[in-house]
């Protein structure tokens, strides 16, 4: 169900877009899978953990956070190109 959904998203992201897909833990490595096929296992950045709420009701383990999968249309033409999605940290001063 999600693979053709993924393949008109990745259809219609520009050659230096990105796409950040969000799920549970359950079926992110499904997910994982089925978004190497589409967009290409190279393509492949990060998997970021979303906290979405601070009130954690768990018996055993925090269960209140979401995965992101990010990817990008085209990896190689980024770094062609020096993009950076994150800057230098300033120094710190006491």
């Amino acid at each position: 169900m999600i693979y053709p959904r993924l393949k008109v998203a990745r259809n219609l992201l520009r050659d230096d877009g990105v796409i950040l897909i969000s799920i549970d833990d359950v079926e992110q490595p499904n997910l994982r899978f089925v978004a190497n096929e589409v967009f290409g296992e190279e393509n492949f950045v990060a998997v970021l953990v979303w906290d979405r709420n601070r009130k954690n009701d768990a018996k055993y383990f925090s269960v209140g956070h979401e995965y992101m999968l990010v990817y990008f249309k085209n990896k190689s033409l980024l770094a062609e190109q020096k993009v950076i999605f994150r800057g230098q940290k300033e120094a710190w001063r006491s």
